[in-house]
Formats: structure tokens, C-alpha cells, sequence
């Protein structure tokens, strides 16, 4: 199903206006929302999602979840809670998966095609796992250019293979 258009709608545009408008450390409550909506938020999530986003593009405007209340905007100093939160998540999800995996495979009777490839995933997932790791993260070098993606993989991927340089 193709999306008609990817101008926002007018819910769209009056939730990111709300969130663009909030002050730093300011929570916007669920009701808030509601109300500049003319709608349950909670149930039109996906107004929200896409006015999360608008904002960030337009204004740079990050937020912070608070459960059952709403979202707090985050000063710029503090984005980087955002990637901990994800990282967090990433090593709850490849823990699981991972432990899964694992124990279809201590009771199930597979081939040896399908085990390879389950072991395969498991590495993969454990390997991410590990790089989510906070410790990980304390020890990782810093980059100068911070918008440089390809030289911070490549000092992810040295770190990774302990000080050798890949060819």
C-alpha cells in the first residue's frame, strides 16, 4: 500500500508545532496532545510518531518518553541518552533472540544446513551484543569528525579486531 502523499496532515503538523513550541526540559503531557489532535493520542499513536519526527527534522527537537505521562524535550547536551536507550534495547533484544535460538536448538533435531545457519544468527546476535555493551562503548575511540561515518566504523572495526588495521 503506497502512501498518497508525504506532506504532513494538518494532526501531524499541529503535533509537531506543539513539540517544536515546548521549551527545553518541558514535558508535553499525552493529554496535551490530545487535545491539539481533537483525538485520543493514545490511540493514534502514529500522529505522534510522525510529529516526533517532524519535529526533530525541522527544529532538531529531541524527547524523551516519560511512561504514562507524555514526552519531555531534551537539551542538546543530552542526546546522547538516546543512543544508550537504543543500545539498551539492543542488548535486551539480541538476549532474547539469541537465547531462543539456543534452546530450539538444544530440542530440536535439524539438519545440518538449518544448524549452520541458526549458529550463523547466533554469532551475528552475539557479536551485537557485545558492541552494545556499555563497557564497550567506554573504551571505544573517539573520532575528530564526529559526521565522519565511515572513519568511526573503520575505529569500530579496529577496535573490534584489537588494534589491527584491516587491509
Amino acid at each position: 500500500m503506497a502512501f498518497a502523499t508525504k506532506a504532513a496532515t494538518q494532526e501531524t503538523r499541529a503535533v509537531a508545532d506543539l513539540l517544536i513550541a515546548t521549551s527545553i526540559s518541558a514535558i508535553v503531557t499525552y493529554p496535551q496532545l490530545s487535545v491539539v489532535v481533537g483525538k485520543d493520542i493514545q490511540r493514534h499513536r502514529y500522529l505522534l510518531a510522525r510529529g516526533l519526527v517532524l519535529a526533530s527534522r525541522e527544529a532538531g527537537a529531541v524527547f524523551q518518553n516519560l511512561r504514562g505521562v507524555g514526552y519531555q524535550r531534551l537539551p542538546s547536551a543530552e542526546v546522547h541518552r538516546l543512543g544508550a536507550h537504543a543500545r539498551q534495547r539492543i542488548r535486551r533484544t539480541t538476549r532474547r533472540a539469541s537465547a531462543a535460538i539456543g534452546v530450539t536448538l538444544e530440542k530440536a533435531n535439524l539438519d545440518n544446513d538449518a544448524l549452520l545457519k541458526a549458529l550463523r544468527e547466533m554469532s551475528a546476535l552475539d557479536l551485537l551484543r557485545h558492541l552494545a555493551a556499555d563497557r564497550v562503548m567506554r573504551r571505544l575511540p573517539v573520532v575528530d569528525e564526529p559526521l565522519s561515518v565511515s572513519k568511526s566504523l573503520a575505529a569500530v572495526v579496529q577496535f573490534v579486531n584489537r588494534g589491527k588495521k584491516l587491509a
